[in-house]
């Protein structure tokens, strides 16, 4: 007994004090590629609606898609139509301008890493991170279930959050600084 005692003491000193080599490292290199694909992240993608141009003039048979969009931001409380001979002119809210003026869009928060959900060195030059993300700053009209079903990009984010991983390849070129390879790939989108 006293000799298993020995080893399990000696094995766990060994392993406090033996030095981790790259494992030393790994954690503030992957705190830099953490704070990359952040950068990379906010350069790359700004989350806004894509409605950009107020007011709007439609025929009021107008059935089409835009028309759909139009009235889950009258849902949302962004936008109101008013009929004007044969057309509808939609035109913002008060509430509406609130959330156009900063952007001159409906943006809906910043897309932000959440948690690092798996690391990989591939070779010296390359790495592979996935991660998972969550969006902050998300306006309570975003939530709105009319506005989810008009503009289903939105609603893949909102369903993604915290769920929904990307992958990120980092190259480092020879004598260069490491840099994001391509846009995140989505691996688990669910549609």
């Amino acid at each position: 007994m006293k000799s298993w005692t020995t080893i399990v003491i000696s094995a766990l000193l060994c392993s406090l004090l033996l030095p981790k080599y790259a494992g030393a490292q790994q954690p503030e290199r992957l705190r830099y590629y953490t704070r990359l694909t952040q950068a990379f992240i906010d350069s790359w993608y700004t989350p806004c609606l894509g409605e950009k141009k107020w007011p709007v003039r439609t025929s009021r048979t107008e059935v089409s898609w835009l028309s759909g969009r139009l009235n889950a931001l009258v849902s949302a409380g962004l936008v109101k139509k008013n009929s004007q001979d044969n057309d509808t002119i939609w035109s913002l809210t008060q509430s509406g301008k609130r959330h156009f003026m900063p952007y001159g869009d409906f943006c809906y928060g910043r897309i932000k890493l959440h948690q690092v959900t798996h690391y990989e060195s591939i070779s010296p030059e390359l790495v592979l991170i996935n991660y998972t993300y969550r969006i902050e700053g998300l306006p309570d009209w975003a939530k709105n279930k009319d506005i989810r079903y008009a503009f289903s990009e939105l609603d893949n984010w909102l369903r993604g959050i915290q769920h929904t991983q990307y992958q990120v390849t980092i190259r480092t070129a020879i004598g260069g600084a490491p840099k994001i390879q391509s846009p995140p790939e989505p691996l688990n989108l669910d549609y």
